[in-house]
């Protein structure tokens, strides 16, 4: 209606603000000028969607775009167009007021009308201003969505990169048009121009420069950005479709490794079975990528064939995430097959733990080790406890040398596990050349030959375990703070001493040092000595809070010691049971040496150079501005 009862002139004056088919036309050839080049690229983007919707992906990207236009800036130009209007007929009352009243000194009614002409001008000149300030914000916005989602899209090495340039070129002709005003000087449209195109695309070419690096994958270059990781999680949010957590990976880099995993099997007479998994995979990089849900994802589908499953951390580093959660599933399928398979060896005889400590420069460091028997041969388990002031990772390389140590002093075989329980200080992961590996090899030199040299006893076994859906009903404080895995708990009895053994588990990145010392406590007034109880965790990355110590809040220690004391209470009678405890092979894909820990050097230091990029980009912004004023 506003439209139409305009006057013919008017009318050309508001069409020129609503350059809908010029600025649709270009963005499409844009677009499909974009879409041309990425799609041409096997490691194109939107790996969560899957191939097939990487058309409908874009395609609703550019639709959403156009349709925040048309919401959010189409509406604002009508208000433009009406302020244009009446500061063109306030100018134009004012001129015919000023030339028929010379002198206009000796008509004060006329001075009046006058003074309330150029005071109405300035008013709506005043809201015109802010109308065009309010459109250049929207628009600022627009490009900033569009530019976030798509700038992943390109994050490559080669010239293919500099193709996310001109997903801003569209918003920047539209501008153009928009201001293509009466009386609009060109500044300022230069001026929009650059607050709404250039100043986003530095913002976030900034963002992307300090939260990336370059990875290796074989003989070619790769980089990638904590920056795709929020994009794809928007996008698996957005959909709430479960069934893509395992899609949620880095295609980019990856390098395929043999690598070994521990399988400890309790089977009792009736043929039930309680197994410890530990592959030699890490839990990462964080929320649902790779394999940060390695031990649940194992936990879960071995569940279905067996009572209880446990999956301690292995000696492993972020080299050694998963490239996708669905390498995880080339474990379990190792493992199922290796059970099902004839001549699984079992022990029917066990030692109790036997432990080994030193005090050094770098505090307090512990080595755990049982061994089982049948008769001729022995296997250990050693577990490592790393202190709280050196409490890295566990190479993959260092966990290879401790078998071999193990093995050197007369064991068959035997499996390690890093306890990961203190608190990170952000200290480098344990590698070869690291002064703390003669004394390591030294106290599992001591552990092993004390566990394989004392008494053997058959044995029985219990064990439960409380998920996190199962914990929610008791304590939904509690339930955040753990693991979808939950609380697993392993109980040995030696039959003829009744001496008994305790490896508990809890699904948490670490421990905080005083609820582990009440679960200590716990078990103590339970009958357990201290060296027979073995506290660790699975390192879980599934939440960021998790990075946090479990235990770190203070409400969440005594409802644990609650649930814990319930359940050690409830346990069924124990079992006779045998063990088998072996190695595995199994050809899996993982990020690649240095990858996995150049990703999170990269992660801890991002705020600062983002920051940097930053401020250097807006000084260049604003130099820009003041160059366009």
């Amino acid at each position: 209606m506003f439209f139409w009862s305009l006057s013919p002139f008017d009318r050309g004056v508001v069409a020129s603000l609503f350059p809908f088919g010029h600025f649709f036309i270009f963005s499409l050839v844009v677009d499909a000028v974009f879409c041309f080049f990425l799609f041409s690229r096997k490691p194109f983007v939107f790996p969560e969607l899957g191939l097939r919707c990487r058309a409908n992906v874009f395609s609703a990207i550019v639709a959403v775009t156009l349709l925040l236009l048309l919401l959010l800036v189409y509406p604002a130009l009508w208000g433009l167009a009406n302020y244009l209007l009446v500061i063109k007929a306030a100018v134009n009352r004012m001129f015919f007021s000023y030339v028929l009243s010379m002198p206009v000194a000796a008509d004060p009614f006329r001075l009046y009308n006058l003074y309330r002409g150029v005071n109405g001008l300035v008013l709506y000149s005043m809201g015109f201003i802010a109308s065009s300030t309010d459109i250049v914000d929207r628009i600022f916005w627009i490009v900033s969505i569009r530019y976030f989602y798509l700038l992943p899209a390109t994050e490559r090495l080669s010239l293919v990169r500099f193709l996310r340039f001109p997903v801003a070129v569209a918003p920047a002709v539209y501008l153009v048009e928009v201001f293509q005003l009466a009386g609009s000087p060109l500044t300022y449209v230069v001026s929009a121009t650059v607050y709404c195109v250039v100043i986003p695309t530095l913002i976030f070419e900034a963002v992307a420069l300090g939260t990336s690096t370059t990875f290796r994958s074989g003989d070619r270059k790769v980089r990638v950005s904590q920056f795709d990781v929020i994009r794809r999680l928007i996008t698996w949010d957005l959909l709430r479709d479960a069934g893509l957590e395992d899609a949620l990976y880095f295609a980019d880099f990856r390098e395929t490794f043999r690598v070994w995993t521990g399988v400890v099997a309790f089977k009792t007479g009736e043929g039930d079975a309680s197994l410890m998994v530990v592959p030699s995979l890490h839990p990462g990089p964080l929320l649902s990528f790779c394999g940060s849900l390695l031990s649940y994802k194992i936990s879960e589908a071995l569940g279905k064939d067996y009572e209880l499953v446990m999956v301690p951390h292995s000696p492993s580093t972020h080299d050694f995430n998963p490239s996708s959660a669905s390498e995880i599933y080339k474990i379990v399928e190792a493992v199922r097959g290796f059970l099902r398979g004839e001549g699984v060896e079992f022990y029917e005889f066990a030692s109790p733990i036997f432990s080994e400590e030193s005090f050094g420069s770098i505090g307090r460091v512990r080595v755990f080790c049982q061994a089982f028997s049948n008769g001729v041969d022995q296997k250990v388990l050693v577990f490592c406890d790393l202190s709280d002031e050196n409490n890295g990772d566990i190479s993959y390389g260092v966990g290879n040398y401790l078998i071999e140590v193990a093995k050197n002093v007369g064991a068959k075989d035997a499996i390690i596990v890093d306890k990961h329980f203190y608190p990170h200080r952000e200290e480098r992961p344990l590698y070869m050349e690291d002064p703390l590996i003669g004394e390591l090899k030294a106290l599992v030199e001591r552990a092993v030959v004390g566990a394989l040299q004392s008494r053997k006893e058959r044995f029985s076994f219990v064990g439960f375990k409380i998920t996190r859906r199962e914990i929610e009903s008791e304590c939904e404080e509690l339930a955040r703070a753990i693991g979808r895995d939950g609380i697993s708990v392993y109980v040995l009895e030696l039959e003829e001493s009744k001496e008994k053994c305790a490896y508990v588990l809890l699904d948490a990145n670490t421990v905080e040092p005083k609820l582990g010392g009440k679960i200590l406590k716990l078990f103590l007034r339970r009958g357990f000595k201290e060296n027979n109880i073995i506290i660790m965790t699975s390192d879980t990355h599934q939440d960021l809070l998790f990075l946090k110590p479990f235990g770190s809040k203070g409400e969440i220690h005594e409802p644990t010691i609650k649930i814990i004391e319930k359940l050690l209470g409830q346990l069924s009678k124990p079992r006779k049971v045998m063990v088998s405890l072996n190695r595995i092979l199994s050809e899996v894909d993982v990020w690649g040496l240095l990858n996995g820990e150049r990703f999170f050097t990269v992660l801890l230091k991002a705020f600062p150079r983002t920051l940097s990029a930053l401020l250097l980009y807006w000084l260049v912004a604003f130099i820009l501005s003041l160059l366009t004023l």
